[in-house]
């Protein structure tokens, strides 16, 4: 592979683009978010035992 393609004009490696982070909001209190950063909080895990589809968590 070429060097033009994996390093730009300048000599840096390009950024991977970054994926937009899923957030998710706990219906029985807003205040309680996740970001999908680390582990799952504990109302996160309960609602989905609970049946609870991911687009209600959705915020």
């Amino acid at each position: 592979m070429p060097l033009n393609r994996i390093f730009d004009a300048r000599g840096v490696k390009p950024a991977k683009p970054r994926r937009e982070r899923q957030k998710y909001r706990d219906p029985s209190d807003p205040a309680n978010t996740w970001a999908s950063i680390g582990p799952r909080p504990a109302w996160f895990r309960k609602a989905l035992a609970a049946g609870v589809a991911l687009d209600v968590l959705r915020a």
